[in-house]
């Protein structure tokens, strides 16, 4: 099969932030199956007669298909907004398929991206209702990629509902940036990866945030994100520190306003 596609977008505002709508036109080239053909055919002969344009009994006419290529175009649709409290359970049941467990494959989770802790859905519920700067990312209405980040407000508003190792949270608060956004998790579900929808959640805090500060914690041991790791490097985070807890050693990637 022979693809190619033109996204294009455009940025629909609502109450609180932006949303954005991002559409892929896909041109497919396909060999017509005899399933494909009958699924067809069959409509199509029923149409007619319902239009009193056919009057042959049933089996007397047929459609033909030609055996040749043919090529479909498909509208893909991806749509990044603010996640909303309803969106919390979705989000928790992706959420514990991406989480590290004992037993999983070490080099697949590295080269695919993992999330070190799966919250609860009433964890997601609370950071939902705090926050403005979490993101969903749905295909054809469903949920297919979050992005959870806080600002230092809010994270003081979650207070000891945050579960951070004692580390972290005294790295974030001695921050003396203007204004900054921790970005807690960024996922997206397993069957939707490698189509850009990662780049489009961050796309989207920072076009929403263009003068903050956004921070991302990385594992670096004992099993290395290295999939994180470049994804947060190819948008302009650089490493500032490493946070050590026990047996995690986590790097803190820092991007200045107006880096790439």
């Amino acid at each position: 099969m022979e693809e190619n596609s033109s996204p294009s977008r455009k940025w629909i505002r609502t109450k609180m932030t932006e949303a954005v709508i991002w559409s892929t036109r896909k041109v497919c080239t396909l060999q017509p199956t005899s399933t494909t053909r009958r699924r067809i055919c069959v409509p199509v002969l029923h149409l007619l007669r319902r239009n009193n344009q056919l009057r042959k009994k049933p089996g007397a006419v047929g459609i033909g298909l030609c055996d040749s290529q043919c090529k479909l175009q498909i509208l893909m649709t991806l749509i990044c907004r603010r996640a909303a409290t309803e969106d919390a359970p979705a989000i928790a049941e992706l959420a514990s398929t991406l989480q590290l467990r004992a037993g999983d494959d070490i080099g697949h989770a590295v080269s695919q991206g993992f999330l070190v802790f799966a919250k609860p859905r009433e964890a997601y519920e609370l950071r939902f209702a705090v926050s403005q700067y979490c993101v969903v990312a749905l295909e054809e209405e469903q949920i297919v990629g979050f992005l959870i980040a806080h600002d230092k407000a809010e994270l003081e508003a979650l207070g000891s509902n945050l579960g951070y190792m004692q580390t972290l949270k005294d790295y974030l608060f001695s921050l003396s940036y203007p204004h900054w956004i921790y970005i807690d998790q960024i996922a997206v579900d397993s069957n939707f990866q490698h189509k850009g929808i990662g780049q489009k959640m961050h796309d989207f805090l920072f076009a929403n945030a263009p003068d903050s500060v956004l921070i991302a914690g990385v594992t670096h041991m004992p099993v290395p994100n290295e999939r994180s790791l470049g994804f947060f490097t190819k948008n302009g985070h650089m490493l500032k520190k490493e946070l050590q807890e026990g047996e995690w050693l986590c790097g803190m990637y820092v991007r200045e306003t107006g880096t790439r």
